[in-house]
């Protein structure tokens, strides 16, 4: 995942998907569907953080994803895995 957030890599999403509601929601005018477009780096975020007390790795790119617009809905995860870090005696 880490070379598609830095953008170092393209993922283009729906090219091989075999679900047909995939195929439909595009059909029906959801452009999120549309074969070829490329994987929002936006929704690795809560991966990132959930991830960060397990992996330093992540904890150095969520910053990179934070400055994206949003994730202003995902933002309170940071301060809850501090907590969970807090009360596991800071794992890392």
């Amino acid at each position: 995942m880490f070379p598609y957030i830095r953008q170092e890599k393209i993922h283009p999403e729906w090219v091989n998907s075999k679900i047909d509601l995939d195929r439909r929601r595009y059909e029906a005018g959801d452009d999120y569907y549309k074969p070829g477009n490329p994987w929002d780096i936006r929704q690795g975020y809560s991966t990132l953080i959930l991830a960060s007390p397990f992996d330093s790795a992540c904890r150095q790119l969520s910053p990179l994803l934070e400055q994206e617009e949003g994730l202003e809905d995902l933002r309170w995860l940071n301060f809850q895995i501090e907590v969970v870090k807090e009360i596991l005696g800071k794992i890392d």
